[in-house]
């Protein structure tokens, strides 16, 4: 799983495997590690839930950001075919924090460093790899 922050927004980008846990009703957690020292990291966790009916956000107990998101939500997305599905949260100060969870897609350009182990096809790709 991959995450931008940019300002009051959180994008996740999901691999095939993590889209189909994501359907399955089953969370996804990813981890940035800082340096050797223990707890030293960065978590970022999706959680589906089937109790809740509004997407939360909160720090996550590790360090990090966790996104709690209904079940129903994600379910229908995952039949749903589209590339992505959003929502704003509203925040103190009459602000709002836009989350955005989508297909992560192959590069149609080849990147180095990058890696499209597991992403889903690019729709644009004729016959291309990375």
């Amino acid at each position: 799983m991959k995450l931008r922050i940019l300002n009051s927004s959180l994008r996740f980008r999901l691999t095939q495997k993590e889209f189909t846990e994501i359907k399955a009703g089953r969370s996804i957690c990813a981890q940035l590690e800082f340096s050797e020292m223990d707890g030293d990291i960065f978590k970022y966790e999706i959680v589906v839930r089937r109790d809740i009916s509004r997407w939360t956000a909160s720090k996550h107990p590790a360090g990090g950001i966790k996104v709690s998101i209904p079940a129903c939500d994600m379910q229908n997305w995952a039949e749903s075919g589209s590339v992505g599905i959003s929502q704003k949260i509203e925040i103190p100060a009459n602000r709002h924090l836009k989350i955005l969870v989508e297909k992560d897609y192959s590069c149609l350009q080849v990147r180095e460093g990058e890696d499209d182990v597991g992403t889903f096809p690019h729709p644009n790709t004729r016959e291309l790899t990375c």
